[in-house]
């Protein structure tokens, strides 16, 4: 607008009913700095206010940013002002220099001046937001003195504005008296401070809005992180059902779900008279396959196996795999035993082709057990108990074998938990004693030594033959202090008969695989040695060939340890295992012990006659010597001797004895 002399705002009337916008908007604390004017108002909205100030007081007005940008469109605007004086350069420089003087920010009341053409009016009043200054309104052109048009009119000479357009415009100004201007402008502040409070309540608002829709936000963020949460949660929930209930390795059922399917298999049967089947199935040495190939490739047959045995169920069977190399089967709703052997018989041919790995070709066999529902037994532990012993059996009976639970099973079983209960307390009771087979030379008859055979006479169960406890000895682990015994008491009675015998006598005994793994074992043998004081050539420790089927390298390694200390190896029972020959030279052992299988045969059967003397012939060559088991006739006996077997004994050369039975010396055999 054009103004030229300033009015102070203290010149302008005072108006107690409405007090200093300072006073009635306290300063909010919401950030206001990026807050537009027109983020607050609709443009309608101002220039429908804006146009009726106009309108109802007849002078110019506009809404202008603080920098003097216009917001609104111009209201009554004289052609003198906006058609001539701002078409000018010099007159548009000074319009702008007088609207910066209008439009400084104030608080306390209007403000009211000349323009700079020295005789129209101008005013104004800024709207606030709390502290801020956002816009200005300004109003004028606006001619209060006759007397002042003269001076227009060379103001506008100065600026080389048309004298008579200036005349002519001059007569549609909008006439009133100072105090007629200074009166609207009290009205335009009024106004302003009104539209302050209307922009400060819709910042209010829109803080309040942006508060709300930020709530909303949030908990619609958090909402969708609890539901996020939660079906991870669901997630985490339905793994660890997988992981309770199923194998890592194979993905089948685990012994949760297998037991949980069986009990609810044997609730369904209970009133229909049919039964269900429990199968317990176990991969052959399968330890062998871990030990030489690599636990790797044994996950790989796992797996394989699994997939095999799931693809030769019915569909409502249940196949689980138990742990390590066992896997389980629940057959539901059948009925006699050749239905069973059936569907046995089916899962048992999954190990007809061999498992193709990454790396080998290999075949497995597989013991199965059953026990069926209700009758060998009313719960998934008797159940699983008896299918157990039943797998057992098979494996006892050659492998790869089915065989079903029996009565007599059941005794065995009791037998067996009897025996190990007594053999707890055997070692308190002193219920095991020692009797000594001898052996004898067979060129000679000279006496060689004692094999010491380990005896157990129980109170409640009676005399019970190595066969039957020593199994058990070794599963609950009684073997290694029961084996320890046995050594210091055969190394005690050596050395006493050594102190009479004209020649050394040789003492064997046996040695369990469990003994022979066990922590010390080396240790055990000198220690023993050294406390009965008998020469470690005199000891001579006896092995079966099953003992290398695991830990080889670790087995031989104790032996040689055992051999550099003196003690002399025997290998017992070639001929009925794993061992061949062409592994003899690696081991370290003195002496071959040829079971009596063979020994049986030696004098009927040529074919057997020869292979036994080869083998004779072959381990003398590499430096081991021999003893025949199992001498039941002087037939036999000679025949051996024909063939040069270094040693010999059996019940027709000397039955075991006990110690007491021994008389010094033992007198040379004479055998025609």
């Amino acid at each position: 607008m054009d103004r030229s002399i300033r009015h102070d705002a203290a010149a302008a009337p005072e108006h107690p009913a409405f007090p200093p916008l300072s006073q009635s908007v306290q300063p909010q604390p919401d950030p206001l700095d990026s807050i537009r004017f027109l983020d607050l108002f609709a443009l309608d909205e101002l220039q429908r206010i804006q146009d009726a100030f106009a309108a109802a007081t007849g002078v110019a007005s506009i809404i202008t940013d603080i920098d003097g940008i216009p917001i609104t469109r111009q209201s009554n605007f004289c052609h003198l002002c906006s058609g001539i004086i701002r078409k000018t350069e010099k007159g548009l420089h000074n319009c702008i220099l007088s609207d910066a003087s209008l439009g400084a920010p104030q608080r306390d009341g209007p403000r009211m001046q000349r323009c700079l053409s020295g005789g129209l009016l101008d005013g104004g009043a800024s709207i606030m937001i709390g502290e801020r200054h956002v816009a200005n309104w300004l109003i004028g052109q606006v001619l209060d003195d006759e007397s002042e048009a003269d001076r227009i009119l060379e103001y506008g000479d100065t600026i080389g504005a048309n004298r008579d357009d200036m005349t002519e415009a001059l007569k549609s100004v909008k006439r009133m008296t100072t105090s007629q201007f200074q009166d609207i402008c009290s009205f335009l502040f009024l106004m302003a401070r009104q539209l302050s409070q209307l922009a400060l309540n819709n910042y209010l608002k829109s803080q309040e809005i942006q508060r709300r829709e930020w709530a909303e936000r949030i908990l619609h963020e958090r909402n969708e992180k609890l539901v996020e949460s939660y079906r991870k949660l669901e997630e985490q929930d339905r793994q660890l059902h997988f992981l309770a209930y199923h194998d890592l390795l194979t993905g089948l059922p685990g012994r949760a779900m297998f037991r949980e399917r069986l009990d609810m298999a044997c609730r369904l049967v209970r009133r229909s008279g049919r039964k269900v089947a429990v199968l317990y199935m176990d991969i052959d040495n399968f330890k062998q396959i871990n030990d030489s190939f690599g636990h790797g490739i044994g996950d790989e047959i796992l797996i394989e196996a699994g997939r095999r045995l799931l693809a030769r169920i019915r569909e409502y069977d249940t196949i689980a795999r138990y742990g390590g190399d066992e896997f389980l089967a629940v057959l539901q709703d059948v009925e006699t035993p050749e239905e069973i052997l059936s569907l046995a018989t089916r899962l048992h041919s999954a190990f007809a082709e061999p498992f193709v790995t990454t790396r080998v070709q290999y075949h497995c066999d597989i013991s199965v057990g059953i026990a069926v529902y209700p009758d060998d037994g009313a719960t998934v532990d008797e159940l699983l108990k008896n299918a157990d012993t039943a797998m057992y059996k098979a494996k006892d009976k050659g492998r790869n074998d089915i065989q079903f639970f029996n009565a007599s099973m059941r005794e065995e079983v009791l037998r067996q938990s009897e025996i190990e209960r007594s053999l707890w307390s055997a070692m308190d009771q002193q219920a095991f004693f020692l009797q000594y087979q001898p052996q004898f030379d067979v060129a000679s008859g000279a006496i060689r030594g004692f094999e010491a055979l380990i005896r157990w006479h129980s109170p409640e169960l009676g005399l019970i033959s190595p066969l039957g406890f020593i199994p058990v000895a070794e599963d609950t682990g009684l073997i290694v202090p029961i084996g320890r015994w046995v050594l210091l008491e055969a190394c005690r009675q050596a050395q006493v008969w050594n102190r009479h015998a004209p020649a050394p006598l040789i003492m064997a005994v046996n040695l369990s695989a469990v003994q022979l793994r066990s922590a010390g074992f080396l240790e055990t043998v000198l220690d023993v040695l050294r406390e009965t004081g008998l020469a470690p050539q005199l000891l001579e420790l006896e092995i079966t060939e099953s003992v290398l089927i695991h830990d080889y390298d670790m087995v031989v390694s104790t032996l040689q340890r055992l051999r550099d200390a003196g003690v002399r190896i025997a290998l017992d029972d070639f001929g009925t295992g794993y061992s061949s020959l062409s592994y003899l030279k690696n081991l370290p052992i003195h002496m071959l012990k040829i079971d009596k299988a063979f020994i049986e045969d030696v004098c009927v059967n040529p074919t057997v006659c020869r292979i036994t003397e080869s083998i004779i012939s072959l381990v003398q060559k590499l430096g081991i010597q021999t003893v025949a088991e199992g001498i039941e006739d002087e037939n036999q006996f000679q025949c051996l001797k024909d063939i040069h077997c270094d040693f010999a004994q059996g019940f027709h050369l000397g039955r075991p004895m006990d110690a007491d039975q021994v008389r010094m010396p033992i007198q040379p055999m004479h055998h025609g």
